[in-house]
Parts: C-alpha cells; sequence; structure tokens
C-alpha cells in the first residue's frame, strides 16, 4: 500500500512538470501511465478465485444468474422457520413458515456455497456445481442445538468432545459488536466422524483445499467439529484468542507418518483454507486456531478433479451420493446439480467405491476403481430405482390465468418419507422427478408468495403425475359466484343458487347458475349436484346436462372432476359454503373441445 501510494505521488508530480515540454508529453503520459499500471499489478495481493487444471493458467471467473429456491427442514422434517440463508456475495434471506426460502443471484459459474443458520440449529451448508441451463434446488436439514457445556469467559477452561479436546483462555471472546465479553458461555457442539452416513449432509465435504504453497489439493477428512459459542442469551461469540485443539488418535493415524494438518472453511471462495500443521504431542496431535465453527483436520494428498453424471432408471435429477475411500473408509460427500451431474475434488491413486441413495433413501453401489489421471470423467452411472419414479410438469397460475412466477409446490408422502419442493421459473413452470417410495398417492401444497394465496392437501396418484397441466395458485373470493378455470381461460356464473338437503344414508349439495355473460340475452342455465354417504368424508360428483338457451359462446355439454375439497361446508339457509372442484375434464358445447379444468363455488345456502 505504500509502494502504491508514493507511486501515484510521483506520477502526479510527472505530470505537473511535463506542461513546459509540450513535444514530450504524449511519451511521458502513455509511459508512466504503464509504469503505474505495472507497479499497481505487482503490489496485488495474492487471490484464490478459480481452481487451475494442472500445468494450464486459471481462466476468469464466470458469473451467470440464477434462481436458488428450497427447503430448511430440521432432522424430524419439520420447517425451519426464520433461518437466515447467506450467499457467496452475503445476500441475506430468511426462510419463511414453511421452512421456504427463494432468491436470485450472480453465482460463479464454478462453484455455489450458501450457508444456513438459526440461533436454535447448528449451520448447515449446501453446495453444488451451477448447471448452466436452469435453476436448481438446495434443501438443507438442520439438527438442533445440545448445550456441552456453559463457563465464564473470563476464566481458562478445557472441555472434551470425545476425540477432540479443547483448551481456551480466559478473556478470549468477542460479542457481535467485537467488544470483550465477560458474562457466561454456552457451548454447542458436535463431533462429526467421517465415515458416519450424516457426515455428509452436514459438512460440504467436496470442496477443494489450499495448503500452505497456495496449491490447490483434495482432502481426507479424518474428523470434524462443529462448534458454537454463544451467550446465554443466544447471541453468537467469536474468539479474539486461539484456542488449542488436541485430536486423539485413531487407528487410521497410527498407520501413516503424515501428520494431519488445519483447515478453515472460507465460505465466500467455496474452499478449505489451510492454518496449520498439527504437533505430535504424545498420544495426541495438537495445533491452535481461531476459526472453530467448521473445523476439518486432513491428511493432504494430490488431488484431481473428477466430473461425472448420476442417473435413476434413466431419469436425471438431484442425487445425494458418496465416494467411500476403500483403503482408508473415507468418506466424501457428493451431491449431483438438477439434471444428475457433478463435480468434485478427491486424491489421486485410490480406489473408490461410489453410493447412491434416491430420494427415499435406497441404496445402490458401484465400485470406481483406482483414480489417477487429473480431470476425469467419470462413466455415466444409471442406477435401476427400487420405487415409483415419475416427471412432474406443471404450470401454476394464478386466478388471472397469469403465471405464478413467485411461487412453489411442496411434494409429500403421507408419512413424510419424500418430501420436495419445485419452485416456478419466469413462465410459472415446475419441473422435477418425483419418487412415490412405498405410497401409491402424494399430496403436494401450492403457495402463491406474491398473493399470499394457498391450495393444500392435493392427492396425486402414482399413474397420472407426468403431465399436471394447469395447477392454480387460487382462492377466488367472490360470493355466490361460480367461477370455472379451463386452459387459459375464465369463466365466471354468477345468479348461483345453492341447496343442502338431507336424505336416507346421504347429503348433498344443488347447484343452480345462470350464465348470463354472452351478448344478446343468449344465456346457459347449469345444474349439478354432488353428495356424500353418512360417515363418509368422501363426496361424489353427479352432473346434470346443462340446459342451453339461444346460441352461447361457450356451454358446458359435459364436465367430471377428480375430487371435491370442501373448504366451508353449510346445512342451515344463510350460512356460507365454499367447495373447489378439481381435476375436472370440461367439453365444450360449441366445437366438442375437451379442456382440462378447475371449478370454484362460494356463496350462501338458500
Amino acid at each position: 500500500m505504500v509502494k502504491r501510494q508514493h507511486l501515484q505521488i510521483f506520477v502526479i508530480s510527472l505530470y505537473s512538470s511535463i506542461d513546459q515540454m509540450q513535444y514530450m508529453k504524449t511519451k511521458l503520459l502513455i509511459f508512466s501511465t504503464i509504469l503505474l499500471f505495472m507497479v499497481l499489478n505487482s503490489c496485488r495481493d495474492p487471490e484464490i478465485d478459480q481452481i487451475p487444471d494442472e500445468g494450464t493458467t486459471p481462466k476468469p471467473e464466470v458469473f451467470i444468474e440464477k434462481e436458488v429456491a428450497g427447503l430448511i427442514l430440521d432432522t424430524k422434517n419439520s420447517p425451519v422457520v426464520g433461518a437466515l440463508i447467506s450467499t457467496p456475495k452475503q445476500n441475506l434471506f430468511l426462510s419463511d413458515e414453511r421452512g421456504f426460502y427463494k432468491f436470485k443471484e450472480l453465482i460463479s459459474s464454478d462453484k455455489f456455497l450458501i450457508k444456513s443458520t438459526h440461533r436454535d440449529y447448528f449451520p448447515a451448508y449446501g453446495h453444488l456445481s451451477v448447471p448452466e441451463k436452469g435453476n436448481f434446488i438446495l434443501n438443507f436439514n438442520q439438527e438442533r442445538l445440545s448445550s456441552n457445556f456453559t463457563f465464564s469467559a473470563k476464566e481458562d477452561r478445557e472441555f472434551d468432545l470425545g476425540e477432540v479436546h479443547f483448551k481456551i483462555k480466559a478473556n478470549s471472546f468477542l460479542d457481535v459488536n467485537g467488544q470483550a465479553y465477560s458474562g457466561q458461555v454456552v457451548v454447542y457442539a458436535k463431533v462429526y466422524d467421517a465415515v458416519d452416513p450424516k457426515t455428509f449432509r452436514a459438512v460440504p465435504a467436496g470442496l477443494p483445499a489450499i495448503n500452505a504453497k497456495k496449491e490447490w489439493e483434495a482432502l481426507q477428512h479424518l474428523a470434524m467439529a462443529s462448534v458454537l459459542f454463544k451467550t446465554s442469551s443466544g447471541q453468537a461469540l467469536s474468539l479474539s484468542q486461539e484456542a488449542t485443539i488436541s485430536l486423539e488418535p485413531s487407528a487410521t493415524f497410527r498407520n501413516r507418518t503424515w501428520l494431519p494438518k488445519a483447515y478453515s472453511l472460507n465460505e465466500q471462495k467455496s474452499v478449505w483454507e489451510y492454518q496449520s500443521d498439527a504437533k505430535s504431542i504424545s498420544t495426541s496431535y495438537e495445533f491452535s486456531s481461531k476459526e472453530l465453527t467448521m473445523l476439518s483436520l486432513a491428511i493432504p494428498a494430490s488431488g484431481v478433479q473428477i466430473q461425472g453424471s448420476i442417473t435413476v432408471s434413466d431419469f436425471k435429477y438431484s442425487v445425494n451420493a458418496k465416494l467411500v475411500d476403500e483403503q482408508n473408509g473415507f468418506v466424501y460427500d457428493l451431491r449431483t446439480n438438477k439434471i444428475g451431474q457433478y463435480q468434485m475434488y478427491i486424491p489421486k491413486n485410490t480406489k473408490f467405491k461410489l453410493i447412491a441413495a434416491d430420494v427415499c433413501g435406497a441404496n445402490s453401489e458401484v465400485m470406481f476403481g483406482t483414480i489417477v489421471n487429473s480431470n476425469s470423467v467419470a462413466p455415466v452411472i444409471n442406477f435401476a430405482a427400487k420405487n415409483n419414479l415419475a416427471t412432474c410438469n406443471a404450470k401454476l397460475v394464478n386466478c388471472s390465468f397469469e403465471p405464478a412466477r413467485n411461487a412453489y409446490a411442496i411434494f409429500y408422502s403421507p408419512n413424510k418419507e419424500f418430501i420436495t419442493v419445485m419452485s416456478s421459473d419466469s413462465v410459472g413452470a415446475i419441473s422435477g422427478t418425483l419418487d412415490f417410495c412405498s405410497s401409491p398417492n402424494l399430496f403436494y401444497d401450492v403457495y402463491d408468495l406474491a398473493t399470499g394465496e394457498s391450495i393444500k392437501n392435493n392427492k396425486l396418484n402414482a399413474g397420472n403425475v407426468n403431465e399436471l397441466g394447469q395447477v392454480y395458485v387460487c382462492v377466488p373470493n367472490a360470493a355466490n359466484q361460480m367461477t370455472i378455470y379451463y386452459d387459459n381461460n375464465k369463466r365466471i356464473i354468477d345468479q348461483v343458487s345453492i341447496e343442502y338437503n338431507v336424505g336416507t344414508g346421504a347429503e348433498s349439495y344443488k347447484i343452480t347458475g345462470i350464465d348470463a355473460t354472452p351478448a344478446k340475452g343468449d344465456s346457459v342455465i347449469y345444474q349439478f349436484a354432488f353428495a356424500k354417504l353418512s360417515g363418509s368424508s368422501t363426496y361424489i360428483s353427479a352432473q346434470t346436462r346443462p340446459i342451453v338457451i339461444g346460441n352461447p359462446v361457450f356451454a358446458l355439454e359435459s364436465f367430471n372432476c377428480g375430487e371435491v375439497e370442501p373448504i366451508q361446508e353449510g346445512k342451515n339457509s344463510n350460512e356460507q359454503v365454499e367447495f373447489n372442484f378439481k381435476s375436472c375434464t370440461l367439453v365444450d358445447a360449441k366445437n366438442g373441445k375437451t379442456y382440462q379444468g378447475y371449478f370454484h363455488i362460494k356463496g350462501k345456502l338458500k
């Protein structure tokens, strides 16, 4: 910085002195500008923004705008409300009451790491290589905090987390304002075992690492710790002094001559950054660090970038997988992008086994063999589905039949062993792969964030979900009206009369409506009824052929609906009632065309 300031002063002085030497002005100006550019560049701090291929010059980083959406759930699949999503550019977003989040951002095409934090949970990380086309989903599972220790910030303290041991000096804590903290410190800590199948859900292990020489390498993870220090009121604390961490040796260490190294996670660059070598102290390894939130203890190895794709029964969708080091048992997390592609950094000359899990948790294994060459391209791996997979395509629309661009659908099995979210794009479309697991049907809830409207508990059967067509995120509030939505049209039938009848073993509703919309007095009278047996909760619809008067523009010849959903039932005069008719097939009396539609009826009983 001093050199840069001196150079700037020199150039300013040079410019002021050449006014009397007119014919030399241009030469000196060009020379000084070039000199300034060269020196300023030589004074730049080294930055690591891109992972170069071996023997090549790093390419400049490319940013593309992507939409990211997902669910934040706890380990029991309940929504985490108010979780804070941090992006690489330090933009912040909160999950809503359903655990949903959605945002757009310029993202590096090579790497993308976002973090989910909540005062009651351990941090969770999501990492994907960004696809060139399409948006993608990052779902999180956060583990609830449990207090391990409480002590005074003014005291020296030691505590054990199984294989990991911490020593913290007195007066080492800073509060959120960077001021010294002197109150009670609550410690929430968890040690992650590299061979634990749950590790890959909590730690972004597939990220590359930078060693002490600023070179890229892969990590063989031996143990990881997640430690949070908070005040008694829940505010986060940081360390102003280094803490000493020691790791008890395991069988894996005893057979090696290398010492473990400490790496901290750089969330902005999506890399593990080298901190220090560990010292061998008697029967343990020891080092110091201020970065205790995420800590990796690892042995460096010669790294290789590997790319590949995983499909399940030829379906291309996001797949969770693990690469298992067959020699040492180390595990590397792997989560493909939306179309089954992945890219990661692993050690060379190591024999691997790939374990891929479909969305219902069924595992499939394949031997990878030994990875030797740099920038290897793995073969496409296609697993046979153990469950019923189906592709879901639909378009979310609002009450005006405009695309619901800021909307999403959550699909889930009855016992919630399968949960996924699909976010609408710029034309309101959603697309993805569904797995019915052990259930013959799924449910889905549709939400429109722009209007706050939602339609819940829609049912899907295993055999008819390839094309959902129009999905309406729409709750009309007009009184005494029947609204018909079909394809890109909307028809409002007014002068609606609703009657309730109860008979032997059944109760029914009869609907009569007059469509006076067509010009010249032409109109259509609609009559139909739906009923349910006593003791049943399911309505059965029965339609009466409409009476056509005159020559209307549109008239229903017939319709059949797959489900009647009672929003509000009534039995007495003047009581408000409201019903949805879903998955309806409508036939136009004018041209015989068949439409897919949706009915909504709201009014008072006669």
